[in-house]
């Protein structure tokens, strides 16, 4: 029998072949609505309400809404042999990846598809718990790993997709959709352009490891609103890797009235940091339940530059050590993840209007006298107690940092300030909550912090 092809816009992918049973792999029918509507010159894919798609890899195409309606679910194979090796990170967009550095398949992808939306009010499952080798209590070790502690190492990149990975986009939409259980990074950004996300709830398990939120990876002119997410690792996070160096700066950020919460970072800066990372404003946010708050991290020879950090509610505390953090509410770090590599300068960073309390304190460092440059922080009320009491340590985390180990043994301190130059202290309270430590020391601490300004600091040391 012949199909008949829609006559509208509007393609359905009931009508090329898929089921909804939630058992069958409707990859193939999804992605053959997906092809006609880009034949067709554009138009919207929809996943019609109360139905689960279960599907391996697809690759979405420009000018195309693709609309998974309320009540729709598109569902994430747990069969790793559904997810095709072109979609292989070290096959995308002319070998710009390497397996030694990003092993990993995705499930839904787009190459250069502008004018692309994914909206439609219905949910996008990773099916992450599919990928659970063992529980271990306070984190999962997830299939193909070769050890159960292998947590943030490299075993842990087996066999599990990134969940959506769209690579060299502009005009790039997503909207009003829920986005759950990522096996690994969740939404990567790589190479895009005018970008918006709003009103997406991404909600993961705080068990699975490097299981990010949203990671802008080179990405400029992006901005992300009215979010809520949830991520066992860091829940928004802006990159730029060195295999994906090419395109360029990741400039021209704001992310606006979002709630978080993260076994890691909440709102990050870098780490995998090879090219520079500039003008980005963070403001209106709600951070809560996690490892750390607001991270500027620079671990590699790019650098951080011209970041505002304002009007936010930080609330941290301290997960199992597997997790990187010690529970500061605000992080500022230079340090060479690999000596040999090198590290940039972060410079010109403000946090402004900010309410926090942690089980540890503000810790902003360089590790080479000056990497570290323009820090101010106004208007910051700091409360650092032990409220949940679980993890209590003295230990003092840096990771990812090769050579003399990631964790040092160090005191709890209200405000940490080492080997950074022009640090400006402007109305900051510190106060001593709940369950006080032996290991509780300075309300500020200052070592080798060229240019320190301090203006209405209140704060005494816990022995005073």
């Amino acid at each position: 029998m012949t199909r008949l092809l829609p006559t509208s816009a509007v393609f359905n992918v009931l009508d090329y072949g898929a089921r909804g049973d939630g058992l069958t792999n409707d990859a193939a029918a999804i992605q053959a609505a997906i092809d006609a509507c880009f034949t067709a010159g554009g138009g919207t894919v929809t996943l019609p309400g109360g139905r689960t798609y279960r599907s391996g890899s697809l690759e979405l195409r420009a000018a195309t809404e693709f609309r998974v309606e309320r009540g729709a679910t598109l569902l994430a194979s747990s069969d790793y042999a559904d997810y095709q090796f072109a979609h292989h990170s070290d096959q995308v967009t002319g070998g710009l990846f390497f397996e030694t550095e990003l092993p990993r398949r995705a499930w839904i992808t787009a190459f250069g598809a502008h004018d692309l939306c994914i909206t439609g009010g219905g949910r996008i499952d990773g099916n992450g718990r599919g990928f659970v080798q063992v529980d271990m209590g306070d984190y999962f070790v997830m299939r193909g790993a070769d050890s159960a502690d292998a947590v943030q190492g490299g075993d842990q990149y087996r066999e599990r997709p990134f969940t959506l990975h769209l690579i060299g986009c502009q005009r790039l939409d997503i909207h009003h959709v829920t986005i759950l259980d990522g096996a690994h990074w969740t939404l990567r950004l790589t190479g895009c352009d005018d970008v918006s996300v709003s009103s997406v709830r991404l909600h993961n398990s705080f068990k699975v490891p490097n299981c990010d939120g949203i990671d802008l990876d080179h990405c400029k002119r992006v901005r992300i609103s009215g979010c809520d997410v949830r991520a066992g690792d860091d829940a928004i996070c802006l990159k730029s890797c060195k295999a994906t160096e090419v395109y360029g700066v990741c400039e021209d950020v704001t992310v606006t009235n979002c709630t978080l919460s993260s076994a890691s970072s909440a709102l990050k800066t870098g780490n995998e940091n090879w090219g520079l990372i500039r003008n980005v404003i963070f403001q209106g946010c709600v951070v809560r339940d996690s490892n750390r708050g607001l991270t500027v991290h620079c671990g590699e020879p790019g650098g951080v530059e011209n970041v505002l950090f304002s009007d936010i509610i930080v609330e941290t505390r301290k997960y199992q050590r597997s997790w990187w953090g010690r529970s500061e509410p605000i992080y500022v770090n230079a340090t060479a993840w690999k000596k040999e590599d090198g590290v940039g300068k972060i410079r010109n960073v403000r946090f402004r209007n900010i309410l926090a309390s942690g089980e540890n304190g503000v810790f902003v460092y360089a590790e080479q006298n000056g990497d570290v440059d323009g820090v101010t922080l106004e208007n910051v009320r700091l409360e650092v107690g032990e409220w949940l009491g679980r993890f209590p340590t003295r230990m003092q985390d840096f990771r990812p940092r090769t050579g003399r180990g990631g964790e040092e043994d160090r005191p709890t301190r209200g405000i940490t300030v080492e080997g950074a130059a022009h640090v400006t202290l402007r109305h900051v309270e510190v106060v001593w909550g709940e369950n006080r430590q032996p290991y509780y020391g300075e309300a500020l601490y200052s070592y080798k912090a060229e240019g320190l300004k301090v203006e209405d600091f209140t704060g005494s040391d816990v022995s005073d």
